[in-house]
């Protein structure tokens, strides 16, 4: 998939990120996989669940290294670029940084792992109301 679009912005901190603009459908089941290893059921029998309080945070892990091709962070000479297997985890990286840049980047990672949120919360967006001069 070396086509694939990417998208490049500067955390607040001045780290660069390039990171791919949508997930495929065979990784939004790798990321869904996270919670779907927690459910266990069983046919006939009413179904409760207790699902451990870090599944989030292990998915959005999961969703960094999978969305994330390069950081080049500010004041280093060589980016750290993905090869696309566990060797090289971006998402480690990512989480050394301040937690305003972890932030900027899980909130681009957002747009491209839930596009139809993005969307809905674009298009619920009240227009401006005009002001009259006087």
């Amino acid at each position: 998939m070396s086509d694939r679009e990417t998208k490049e912005f500067v955390t607040p901190g001045g780290h660069t990120v390039v990171m791919y603009t949508y997930v495929t459908g065979r990784e939004q089941r790798t990321i869904n996989s996270v919670y779907l290893e927690e459910v266990q059921m069983t046919p006939g029998e009413k179904q409760s669940s207790v699902l451990k309080g870090t599944l989030t945070q292990d998915a959005e892990v999961k969703a960094l290294n999978i969305l994330i091709v390069s950081l080049h962070k500010q004041g280093e000479e060589v980016p750290i670029v993905s090869d696309g297997s566990d060797s090289v985890l971006l998402s480690d990286s990512v989480l050394d940084l301040s937690s305003v840049d972890f932030d900027a980047i899980v909130a681009e990672m957002n747009k491209s792992t839930n596009p139809k949120e993005e969307e809905a919360t674009s298009q619920n967006t009240p227009a401006p109301v005009a002001s009259e001069e006087n």
